[in-house]
């Protein structure tokens, strides 16, 4: 529900001992037994307004409409008049519940009521503001917002609501004069985020990034910052990988500013840079997520062969992970794998039969495979289990693709109200060809910075049999992600334009993306012709192996453990290294991490070496466990060392033969 506050005690409360028990259960989100608690006490109380009150708020929570529509009925009954916060409070309950039924007369009723009994209270003018918002009623929503923010002018969600309305009125400046205000009331990542939003699109760039850094300071993976690493402008991009590179260099080991600029690079289309930096994670986050990066790098650059080999690695590690089995059938679906795409599609929907997103992903391929009778049928399921007007598109399609069109009609007019390129598309099969233009014309210049629409457009105009247009758009699309070629080919609304043309168009595509990534594979190959073989020699006692090596220029001497993962260092070592100067306060990493007065680092702390040296090689940023093991001070696994290339043991010898670049 979307106002969860909990219930202040009033004069006029009853004191029955049910009354106050299910008052405190609803209270503390244990919902099914205050309402059992509560309709005990209206059994023996049946005219406590109060406990209706609570209780409509219990029906709302879990989606009950109907009972908490009844409940708000009889509350508002039985109440004292003099009773005004529990009456606005139900007054609100009835609006929220109208609202999530979209029954808006009442809910606007409801809501002005709730106002009427507290006119002094804010949360009741920007609850209603929120409505006039979601009925794209501005101006009646900027004065409910800042009547909220005269009644508490030191609420900082108030101010950010307050922007919140402005950003919707695209009256930019003034929205960010509102975030401002919030962030100074009560700076955290989500205010900074919304200033550099507003920043952003005023151009103020230099702000901007230093705003959007600053949220990821405060929320690494926050998705308001993340948000806006999506479609920048050149100028900003710039600002953005030089404030990032100031922080990789000042914090060597944190990998959340490399994975921060590989989003950089995929905004840019800049496949490579972003592969170097995710080679550059490699020793700093779990393979899963790696692979995951890889996958949307090679993905992303038509790759089809590395991205398959990627995905694979990951369902090898997780056979129960979807979302991979769904980007494998992605995968499958430009490679032309039509037998493997559908066997990994309906592996998904087996494992999870209950999600819309599947049955439509299976719908669609069925869709351009032709077998429109089975695309309708997974169509019916998606749409069943969660409606939403493009899938009514999809739908429709099918059934004009079948012929029938009647049935097709009444899906195409329901997408239309999703005001996106699926609406346009309904439009020209409902004979709107002009509204779907304009439609799409206004999408295409909100897009102006992604250039993602520039496809859906070529398609529109393609299905309008308008050529040159198709083929100009479809041209610049396929400029701004050569790999879409791929998915062009099988695209059903190209058939109008299918032929020697298009065919023609589609080859130098797919061409330039072949180039790309031979170029890619050559580069890799220079990087392999480089490499060298280092020796490095060991000492072997008790079965024991034994390297000589320095940790941030301390000697020492590690045990070499071909079966270990980790890295360890006992607690005598890392505590002498700590009060030498060898490792400072910001080695000691991890929530477990800390420092007994006498300076002795716990075991169970994780530390960061930065720099490891042996046989003329170097390790930086090694992550290390402290452990109570004195017989291995320090210990290093081959699957650390491998970091450095290939590993082989030559026991004759006595030398660890490491072929490294």
């Amino acid at each position: 529900m979307g106002y969860t506050a909990t219930f202040a005690k009033q004069p006029q409360e009853p004191t029955s001992y049910n009354y106050q028990r299910g008052k405190e259960l609803v209270n503390n989100d244990n919902y099914e037994e205050g309402i059992s608690v509560l309709q005990k006490e209206l059994s023996d109380n049946p005219k406590n307004g109060y406990a209706y009150a609570v209780l409509s708020n219990a029906y709302a929570v879990r989606t009950e409409i109907g009972n908490a529509l009844s409940a708000a009925d009889n509350a508002l009954k039985y109440l004292p008049k003099k009773a005004s916060y529990e009456r606005a409070r139900v007054c609100y309950v009835k609006a929220w519940a109208y609202t999530y039924i979209d029954d808006t007369i009442p809910a606007l009723t409801y809501y002005t009521e709730a106002i009427r009994y507290e006119p002094k209270t804010a949360d009741w003018y920007f609850f209603r503001g929120r409505f006039y918002n979601s009925m794209k009623n501005y101006d009646l929503a900027l004065a409910d917002m800042q009547k909220a923010v005269n009644l508490e002018p030191n609420s900082a969600e108030w101010y950010s609501s307050l922007g919140q309305t402005y950003l919707f009125m695209k009256c930019y400046a003034d929205a960010l004069t509102a975030f401002e205000k919030a962030d100074k009331l009560n700076s955290n990542y989500e205010s900074l985020a919304a200033r550099a939003d507003m920043e952003m699109r005023l151009g103020k760039y230099e702000d901007a990034a230093k705003h959007i850094i600053a949220s990821l300071v405060d929320n690494s993976f926050n998705p308001n910052a993340i948000n806006l690493l999506q479609n920048l402008n050149p100028a900003l991009r710039r600002l953005l990988l030089t404030e990032l590179n100031i922080k990789q260099r000042a914090e060597p080991s944190n990998p959340d500013w490399i994975i921060c600029e590989v989003y950089v690079h995929y905004d840019a289309k800049d496949y490579e840079k972003m592969l170097q930096k995710i080679h550059r994670l490699s020793d700093l986050i779990p393979v899963q997520y790696l692979k995951y990066m890889e996958t949307k790098a090679y993905f992303s650059m038509g790759d089809w062969e590395k991205a398959l080999d990627c995905i694979n690695a990951i369902i090898a590690d997780d056979s129960t992970d979807v979302s991979s089995l769904q980007q494998r059938a992605e995968v499958y679906l430009r490679m032309d794998s039509t037998e493997q795409m559908f066997r990994d599609l309906n592996t998904i929907i087996e494992k999870d039969p209950t999600n819309a997103a599947y049955y439509n992903d299976r719908g669609h391929a069925y869709l351009f495979s032709g077998q429109y009778q089975k695309a309708i049928e997974d169509y019916d399921m998606a749409i069943a289990l969660e409606p939403q007007p493009y899938l009514n598109y999809m739908r429709g399609r099918c059934y004009w693709e079948t012929g029938d069109t009647l049935a097709a009609r009444p899906d195409f007019e329901k997408a239309t109200k999703g005001n996106d390129a699926f609406a346009c598309f309904a439009l020209h099969f409902m004979g709107q060809d002009s509204l779907a233009t304009h439609l799409m014309d206004s999408i295409v210049v909100a897009d102006s910075l992604a250039h993602e629409e520039l496809y859906n457009a070529a398609c529109l105009y393609a299905l309008q049999s308008r050529t040159e247009d198709a083929f100009r758009l479809l041209t610049q699309a396929l400029e701004y992600n050569n790999a879409r070629y791929a998915y062009a080919r099988r695209d059903i609304d190209f058939r109008n334009i299918h032929g020697a043309r298009f065919d023609s168009l589609l080859a130098v595509y797919e061409a330039r993306v072949r180039e790309r990534i031979l170029r890619l594979d050559s580069t890799t190959q220079d990087a392999v012709q480089t490499e060298r073989v280092v020796e490095v020699p060991f000492s072997v006692a008790n079965g024991v192996t034994t390297v000589k090596c320095s940790i941030n220029g301390l000697p020492l001497t590690f045990v070499f453990d071909t079966g270990a993962s980790d890295v360890s260092i006992s607690q005598t070592e890392a505590s002498f290294m700590y009060k030498n100067g060898y490792l400072s306060k910001k080695d000691i990493v991890g929530n477990s991490a800390y420092i007994t007065a006498d300076g002795s680092i716990s075991i169970g702390t994780n530390i960061i070496l930065q720099k490891i040296d042996f046989g003329g090689l170097e390790l930086k940023a090694v992550r290390a466990s402290v452990v109570g093991n004195q017989r291995a001070p320090l210990l290093l696994g081959q699957s650390i060392l491998q970091r450095l290339g290939k590993i082989e043991i030559d026991n004759q010898r006595q030398v660890l033969k490491i072929t490294t670049k």
